[in-house]
């Protein structure tokens, strides 16, 4: 098993990994302003409020797939959209979110983490635009089936971070690329649900599946 220490600290690294772009942004912004030209204040202001809000939008998402939760909360089906559908609004690529449901309105928390960290490693696979469908079932017995299928005309693929997820290379040295495949699994584990993994690289289809049995 990983080094729970080693793993914390690999996250911790990835997470300032990814503010550290848009923070030197913002930094960089508020320099121009002192230059008190009227144009260059206007382009500075604007690329503030751009890198402002993708960080906001970063840090709303991450902090409820990565945060210690209590099982007896639940979250609302559309405040995971509306996390969801800003995070990926976030970033270069135009990515569109479609969601199903089904009768769920409120789900617990340790479901929507599951279903976070889902969408986080689906957004992984893009290269340019595409789709991520998310569909998420509750049986009579409140069991949950979560389904995440990635489409995109190009797709990045990387099987060792698939193996990650699937317990079939741990052996890997941890880094800031691969924390999240190692953090998702583990979190998987500890809720005892099954995690499976398609990709069709044919049709250009990596599809996640998690089911609380």
């Amino acid at each position: 098993m990983t080094d729970p220490v080693e793993l914390a600290r690999a996250l911790n690294s990835r997470l300032c990994h990814e503010f550290a772009g848009a923070i030197g942004a913002i930094d960089n912004c508020i320099g121009l302003i002192t230059i008190k030209d009227e144009a260059v204040e206007r382009i500075a202001l604007q690329l503030i409020r751009e890198n402002t809000g993708k960080l906001i939008n970063k840090l709303k998402l991450y902090r409820y797939a990565y945060s210690i939760s209590d099982d007896s909360d639940n979250i609302s089906m559309q405040e995971i959209i509306e996390l969801s559908e800003k995070f990926l609004e976030s970033d270069t690529y135009q990515v569109k979110l479609e969601c199903t449901f089904g009768n769920s309105i409120n789900i617990p928390f340790n479901i929507s983490k599951v279903l976070l960290s889902l969408i986080i490693e689906a957004y992984s696979n893009f290269i340019k635009n595409g789709t991520i469908k998310v569909d998420l079932c509750e049986d009579k017995s409140n069991c949950y089936k979560i389904n995440v299928k990635v489409t995109s005309k190009t797709l990045k693929i990387d099987k060792s971070k698939s193996n990650i997820l699937l317990g079939k290379n741990l052996e890997s040295s941890l880094t800031i690329y691969n924390v999240h495949e190692y953090y998702l699994y583990y979190l998987i584990q500890k809720l005892g649900y099954k995690l499976y993994s398609k990709i069709n690289l044919t049709d250009n289809i990596v599809e996640y599946i998690v089911e609380t049995y």
